[in-house]
This record gives C-alpha cells, sequence and structure tokens, in this order.
C-alpha cells in the first residue's frame, strides 16, 4: 500500500513508537530518574532489534538505517522518560 520508498521512514517512525511505548511500560513499574529508564529502555530495545537482526538475516544491517534505528530508539525511549517525568513538589518553609 504504501511505495517502495517510504519503507526507511516508516521502519524508523515504527522504531521510535515501540521505544517510547516500551519506555512509558518502563516507568509504570519504576519510579525515580526517569530519563535515565527511558534512555535505557532504548538502548535495550535497538539491541533486541540487532541481535534479531543478526540471528534472523545472519548479517547486520547496513549503517545508513542503523543509525537512524539507533537514533529513534534514544529518541523515544528519551520522549518517554519526558512524558512520564512528574514535577516535583517544592517544600515551603
Amino acid at each position: 500500500m504504501l511505495p517502495a520508498e517510504l519503507s526507511p521512514r516508516v521502519c524508523l517512525m515504527g522504531c521510535l513508537a515501540g521505544s517510547f511505548l516500551g519506555g512509558l511500560l518502563a516507568l509504570r513499574q519504576q519510579q525515580g530518574k526517569t530519563l535515565l529508564i527511558g534512555i535505557g529502555t532504548g538502548v535495550i530495545f535497538f539491541l533486541f532489534l540487532l541481535v534479531a537482526g543478526v540471528v534472523l538475516y545472519h548479517s547486520i544491517a547496513p549503517v545508513k538505517i542503523g543509525g537512524g534505528i539507533f537514533a529513534s530508539a534514544l529518541i523515544g525511549g528519551a520522549l518517554s522518560g519526558i512524558a512520564a517525568a512528574r514535577p516535583q513538589k517544592r517544600k515551603y518553609v
């Protein structure tokens, strides 16, 4: 249904969305440094995609798309950390 030229963009958007939703799910279970947890989720998601690509296709994705996938996974994780951050309450003395 989509032209072949849009395939890399759709892949990157799917990676960003998957990392964002995974980060929100991880942050639901954990309290604390939300940005670090979100970025960590993005890194783990990228490593999962890297291992799955090597196992299924017996090669590593080209650098041209691999860097974009890594960047979109990190951005998605960071966005989930920012979205889940709760403002700290001020202590009035």
